[in-house]
């Protein structure tokens, strides 16, 4: 896709997470090559694509300017008289190292004026000849969003799924589901977990059938849990290293309110020190956790939905 060196610049930096067209794909389309056009005629970064915003252009500014990288005059002008405009919403951005010139992978190519389509071969020979640390084509990304009971996860993730284009898999119900199928026990409600060690087992046995690669899930669970002895206990290491998460989000919330929704929903009173103590060591041990896997870790309170997505999006540090 060629786009002028200022604007190629900005998305390669991750300043511009929006490339807008007045011609879009008919085709499926995952990810696209960014060429900077004249005067540098260099392909600069591969970037995925996360979804395709169409609408009348008023209102895709609107729900894009935030993230365009350009003016509003900019954006005005160029949908002049135009109905319908499309916005790109770019993720993943990975700028090549050696910028390449599109003839330096296949002689004779074509630049085309909007856009054109590739095939594999000629992506995977643009990530190698330009040194582009770009995952796996076959790799999956899972966003692990913890939290401890209470604080809204299930909501918001629910939330963030439908908006987002991004499969939500709750870690409780995959082992209920396993449960069920391999011994024929009935799924409970109950918050103390028998055998969190078996449970996991069972959780990444869900995951490997479930997670196809190129998919995007976040999963939502925990990184504590109440032990049948209603001690807290952290869920074993290797489970989050079988996980292979590509990010931490712990969802965190006052005590006292998480107190009165536990109340609510489930007609138990779970003592306000003890959910503040939980809490505290979900916290820390997601800590220990992200350092262990080299990854990062996003501590949002339970009302900021949007910093989750943005984080989940790359568009958040």
């Amino acid at each position: 896709m060629p786009i002028k060196p200022q604007f190629a610049s900005k998305i390669v930096k991750g300043e511009k997470l929006f490339e807008y067209r007045k011609r879009i794909f008919n085709e499926d389309t995952s990810c696209i090559i960014i060429y900077s056009s004249s005067p540098e005629k260099k392909i600069v970064g591969v970037a995925k694509i996360n979804k395709i915003l169409e609408g009348a252009p008023t209102n895709i500014w609107e729900k894009t300017k935030k993230h365009s990288g350009i003016t509003r005059k900019f954006f005005r002008e160029y949908f002049l008289g135009v109905k319908k405009a499309s916005a790109i919403e770019l993720t993943e951005i990975y700028p090549l190292k050696v910028p390449l010139s599109p003839f330096q992978i296949q002689e004779g190519f074509t630049i085309p004026q909007s856009f054109c389509y590739v095939d594999l071969s000629f992506l995977e020979k643009v990530i190698c000849s330009g040194n582009c640390v770009f995952p796996s084509l076959n790799s999956k990304s899972v966003v692990l969003i913890g939290g401890i009971h209470g604080v809204g996860k299930t909501t918001i993730c629910k939330e963030i799924s439908d908006q987002e284009n991004i499969v939500h898999l709750v870690a409780s119900e995959l082992i209920k589901g396993k449960l069920n199928c391999v011994a024929g026990t009935s799924a409970s409600s109950e918050k103390k977990v028998r055998n969190i060690k078996d449970n996991q087992e069972l959780l990444i046995s869900a995951l490997d059938e479930i997670t196809l690669p190129g998919g995007r899930f976040i999963l939502d669970g925990h990184f504590v849990l109440f032990n049948k002895n209603a001690e807290i206990q952290k869920v074993p290491l290797t489970t989050f290293e079988k996980i292979e998460p590509d990010k931490l989000v712990v969802i965190t919330g006052e005590p006292k309110i998480l107190q009165k929704r536990l109340h609510k929903r489930d007609g138990k009173v779970y003592p306000v020190e003890k959910l503040k103590e939980m809490q505290e060591q979900e916290v820390e041990y997601a800590s220990i956790v992200a350092e262990r896997l080299g990854i990062p870790l996003k501590l949002i309170g339970f009302d900021d939905k949007v910093a989750i997505a943005d984080f989940i999006n790359n568009k958040s540090a």
